[in-house]
């Protein structure tokens, strides 16, 4: 069930442009701020509805349910509460994957650390495209609480090293945005 759009790049949107994004009246859109618990703008200090990306996700879909599978007012809070249990069990396992591959976190933060001590030691930009040598201890803990630490030596083009920072400063992101997707809707792990 697809509900996503290209929407304009921003972290806020107002309900007037949440109602012309997904078609519908302002009246609809409070009357089913008071049906869906799933949908819970933010309340701006000035009193005003703020929608995130996602409220505007749920909108959409609680329109496709309604409106598109003509699903009653029941039927349709029934099935976007499965949906979003669906989805939280989804985050909590990828969450619990994540945790358990902390030490390779962990290791990719060491990694970043070694990296930029290369740059910083005249592997700048004298040496674009020159392979380096980059030690990398890893440190894996098993179930058992046994504890093993290996030191691996890998050689990196500079451009594979800068992409591998980049990569794990987006798994970063990914983490801080789905403990917040938990925060605020007080999903336990």
């Amino acid at each position: 069930m697809d509900v996503s759009l290209d929407l304009p790049r921003k972290s806020f949107f107002k309900a007037e442009e949440v109602c012309n994004i997904v078609d519908i009246k302002l009246n609809v859109l409070r009357f089913w701020e008071s049906e869906f618990k799933e949908l819970s703008p933010i309340v701006s200090a000035s009193g005003q509805k703020l929608y995130e990306e996602r409220e505007i996700e749920v909108v959409l879909l609680i329109k496709k349910l309604l409106v598109e599978d003509l699903l009653t007012m029941e039927k349709a809070k029934e099935r976007l509460t499965e949906l979003v249990s669906q989805l939280a069990l989804h985050c909590n396992q990828q969450i619990h994957e994540l945790k358990e591959g902390e030490s390779s976190l962990e290791m990719g933060m060491s990694f970043e650390r070694k990296v930029r001590k290369v740059f910083r030691a005249g592997g700048g930009s004298s040496s674009v495209g020159k392979p380096m040598a980059v030690p990398v201890t890893v440190t894996t803990t098993s179930s058992n609480s046994n504890t093993n630490t290996n030191t691996i030596t890998h050689t990196y083009a500079q451009k594979d090293l800068e992409t591998i920072v980049e990569i794990r400063k987006q798994i970063e992101e990914l983490i801080s945005y789905v403990d917040t997707i938990k925060e605020k809707h007080s999903w336990n792990s």
